[in-house]
């Protein structure tokens, strides 16, 4: 089992070239005087000078010039063996049992909806697993769109990390088959140590019955992008995904939200209260479907109808924020089923950070 260095793209080492001066004499060739003495020595009386042939100085030089040359190959030759050897060696993955981590043969699309430049995976590297569709905005006319087809990633993998250490929860890991005649190599991310036991239960994965937790740093590295607003589709308002609400649904108030391109800005309203906040509710739609709906396990690398039957409860808000100076507080809530998540954030300097889960306080971690 041996470890990768990287996780999406190998990075390929490029050597600078090793420029090689030449020198030029001064002296004019051939040199003004035809029989200059030569130092040294005297010559018999009636011989001529010998003289040197310009072909065989310039053959000479070209020698004294490639033996460096040709050392300097020698030794990145020998280097690459003894690494791919002892050290690490390189692979490319042929299919996309990893997408959108690591992606096979696939077909580099770019939507003209929204910008956004997703993967299609391809089967045998030229058809298509399936009907193309922006997980950003669901757009699926894609008959004039620019599209690059790309074999799978490379990778260059470590071969000895597990010679020093154990592995650990979460790596993606290249591993041997266990039929010795067959010499494939596996690449798979590990989630199950040595006398664990394993389930998975509605889209959560169990470790001896408890859900298996991430860390703050690990759930970066493997989260998948569901809506970005920084990418705006140009039928946004078709099927806008951030709605304002102000007050209660049933009893609507004038609200302070406006928005322009990538940007929500808000503005103070006359109906603006304590127990009235002003809410931007955020409302998915399934890309395949365009109807609201819940976030699943969708990914555009294997095609409309090929995925996406699971709903995905572990969700991530990134967002930038600029409050003004009368704005006290920040609030996130999360709706699930009946469950209800909220986070108090005091911008202003005064309080502490609160989130209640159905009313009831949960002990907050400083990140």
């Amino acid at each position: 089992m041996t470890a990768l260095l990287g996780l999406d793209r190998l990075t390929p080492l490029i050597l600078n070239k090793t420029g090689l001066a030449r020198s030029r004499s001064l002296v004019p060739w051939p040199p003004p005087n035809p029989t200059p003495a030569i130092i040294g020595r005297d010559l018999p009386h009636g011989t001529s000078t010998p003289r040197l042939d310009p072909d065989d100085a310039l053959c000479r030089r070209q020698a004294s010039l490639s033996r460096p040359l040709v050392e300097f190959l020698a030794l990145v030759l020998a280097s690459v063996l003894i690494g791919r050897v002892f050290v690490a060696e390189a692979y490319i993955v042929p299919t996309g049992s990893m997408a959108p981590t690591l992606l096979g043969a696939h077909r580099d699309i770019f939507c003209p909806n929204c910008g956004l430049r997703f993967a299609l995976g391809l089967i045998d590297e030229t058809e298509p697993a399936g009907r193309p569709i922006c997980p950003n905005c669901g757009h699926t006319d894609f008959a004039q769109a620019r599209a690059i087809d790309s074999p799978g990633d490379r990778l260059l993998v470590q071969k000895h990390t597990f010679a020093w250490r154990k592995p650990k929860r979460w790596e993606v890991v290249v591993f041997a088959g266990t039929d010795p005649n067959d010499h494939e190599a596996f690449v798979k991310r590990i989630v199950g140590l040595p006398g664990e036991s394993i389930q998975i239960r509605d889209g959560d994965l169990l470790i001896n019955g408890e859900i298996a937790r991430k860390s703050l740093a690990e759930v970066r590295a493997l989260r998948l992008p569901v809506y970005d607003h920084a990418r705006h589709p140009v039928d946004y308002d078709l099927y806008p995904r951030w709605q304002p609400l102000h007050g209660e649904p049933s009893d609507p108030l004038p609200t302070g939200w406006t928005n322009e391109g990538a940007v929500f800005t808000r503005s103070p309203t006359a109906s603006d209260a304590p127990n009235h906040l002003d809410w931007l509710d955020y409302r998915h739609w399934e890309p395949e479907s365009l109807r609201p709906g819940p976030v699943r396990d969708f990914v555009a690398y294997d095609g409309a109808g090929n995925s996406g039957d699971h709903a995905v409860r572990d969700l991530i808000l990134e967002c930038e924020v600029s409050p003004r100076s009368d704005c006290p507080v920040f609030e996130l809530a999360l709706h699930s089923g009946r469950d209800r998540l909220r986070a108090t954030l005091p911008v202003d300097g005064h309080g502490e950070a609160s989130i209640t889960l159905d009313g009831q306080p949960l002990p907050a971690t400083p990140l």
